[in-house]
């Protein structure tokens, strides 16, 4: 049981980071349109 749980948090932990990372592209993609 402690695996499968283990396995879900490392999942959904994984899916932040993704967001995160997107939202933090977009951002810096906005800033650069912005300085050109």
């Amino acid at each position: 049981m402690a695996m499968t749980k283990f396995l879900a948090s490392l999942i959904l932990a994984l899916i932040a980071i993704s967001m995160l990372q997107t939202l933090v592209m977009a951002s810096n993609d906005s800033h650069l349109y912005d300085n050109k």
